[in-house]
């Protein structure tokens, strides 16, 4: 199996806390959540902890 490539996730998962931000329903906030956390899983599995949680600091730039 392939790793994703890291600037792919990184650029994928600013678009989540984009979407995150602009989220008008809690749908489109609780598919946010779900597509920040399957790329972490993602980071995780092909990258280690440290690289998951260097991501998942990220979401202090959520602003809900």
């Amino acid at each position: 199996m392939t790793k994703m490539d890291k600037q792919y996730i990184e650029k994928e998962y600013e678009q989540a806390i984009k979407e995150y931000n602009a989220a008008l329903t809690e749908d489109d906030l609780d598919t946010a959540r779900r597509t920040m956390k399957r790329l972490e899983a993602i980071a995780m599995q092909d990258y280690g902890f440290d690289y998951a949680d260097e991501l998942a600091m990220k979401k202090e730039d959520c602003k809900k």
